[in-house]
């Protein structure tokens, strides 16, 4: 999604510039919340789990 900011509970590079972002939730989350999380992730580039 272009323009979503996303910031994650912890944010790992790795060597050769691959990202992953740790997210911990409290609750769970509705698709919808999910699916727009997710999609802002990868569309930046960044495994999220």
């Amino acid at each position: 999604m272009t323009g979503t900011r996303l910031r994650s509970d912890v944010k790992a590079e790795l060597a050769g510039g691959r990202q992953l972002a740790f997210e911990i939730q409290r609750k769970p989350l509705d698709f919808k919340d999910w699916d727009r999380r997710h999609g802002g992730y990868q569309n930046g580039g960044v495994r999220d789990l």
